[in-house]
């Protein structure tokens, strides 16, 4: 894969020091999508809403897959897989998240050590993904480059059925990183995810056999 400058993480300045206009360039974009597509954001927290409530309506061994498209980086905890609550008052569930590489190599096993990781990526050239901080020897955040395909899974553990989502990053911002964490989760884990700054709610197509909200007419 070719190298673009927009790929790169900009420099850090040094403490005090001016923003580079590389850094200015890409915090300005960042700032852009996010005020265009807010509102997407929260239409999707409220479409989740939705899938619970049919998913309570759904015979006990339908199993639903669900893609939307984006790209962003993840905040673990050193773990393989992690998971969050979900803010729901009523009755919380339980997300589970697995991050791996989608295609030939299979990275659902990565290990849990920063060291490992980062020799697991020199065995990887060209994959386009980038492992950054570490928190007493654990991975704290994974980055990953645009028009690299990913696969992030989300797993919401409702009774009898299992919700799967699938996002891969299909456009180019540079590198826009999001969390999955607990505190975070004003409405819902789904506007925790800023990797949905680049999802389309009329991208949503249908849920367990059934159409839902914005979803796009057939043809």
């Amino acid at each position: 894969m070719a190298n673009h400058p927009h790929y790169e993480n900009p420099p850090k300045p040094s403490s005090g020091g001016p923003v580079t206009s590389v850094q200015s360039s890409v915090v300005k974009r960042f700032q852009a999508a996010r005020a265009r597509i807010e509102p997407r954001m929260q239409a999707a927290a409220r479409h989740f809403t939705d899938f619970v409530t049919l998913a309570n309506e759904m015979p006990s061994h339908e199993t639903w897959d669900y893609s939307l498209r984006g790209f962003g980086a993840l905040c673990t905890t050193g773990a393989k897989n992690f998971s969050v609550d979900i803010d729901n008052r009523e009755k919380p569930e339980r997300v589970s998240v697995s991050f791996y590489r989608f295609g030939p190599a299979d990275l659902s096993a990565l290990p849990t050590s920063s060291q490992a990781y980062a020799e697991l990526m020199n065995c990887l050239p060209g994959y386009g993904l980038k492992f950054t901080g570490s928190t007493a020897g654990n991975l704290s955040k994974i980055a990953v480059k645009p028009y690299v395909p990913v696969e992030l899974r989300l797993y919401a553990d409702i009774p009898g059925k299992l919700i799967r989502l699938l996002l891969r990053n299909v456009e180019d911002l540079g590198v826009v990183q999001y969390a999955l964490e607990p505190e975070a989760l004003d409405v819902k884990f789904m506007a925790a995810l800023d990797a949905l700054l680049l999802h389309k709610p009329g991208n949503f197509h249908k849920l367990a056999g059934k159409p839902i909200a914005d979803a796009p007419a057939k043809t």
